[in-house]
């Protein structure tokens, strides 16, 4: 399943809830308010797992990023010594740049 498919989902059930729990609130039923505040929360929780698993799984580990710096380098080099600067080369280069700065963070 997409992160973005459990965000629906719990964006759903988060509204469903606050719209029950008023409705409780109203009738005075505390037990099903508490019920649906702790479904809300626990979805809420469960979106929060996914989103970290989701990035830990795609975070480029370190070597990949020593890789990605040589790998610039490469393209840099090949650019500047060519003489002439070619469009799909200066992309190649601004991906490359990009995922460095991914892989290594603020500092």
């Amino acid at each position: 399943m997409r992160l973005s498919t459990v965000r629906i989902i719990v964006g759903v059930t988060c509204t469903l809830a606050t719209a029950a729990m008023i409705v409780s609130a109203i009738l005075s039923h505390i037990g099903a308010v508490v019920t649906f505040g702790i479904v809300a929360a626990v979805t809420i929780v469960a979106l929060m797992a996914a989103t970290t698993t989701v990035r830990a799984e795609t975070a480029l580990k370190r070597g990949d990023a020593k890789i990605l710096s040589d790998e610039l380098e490469d393209s840099i080099a090949h650019i500047t010594a060519s003489g002439s600067v070619e469009e799909a080369k200066v992309r190649e280069i601004v991906r490359l740049a990009v995922k460095l700065g991914s892989a290594i963070g603020p500092q």
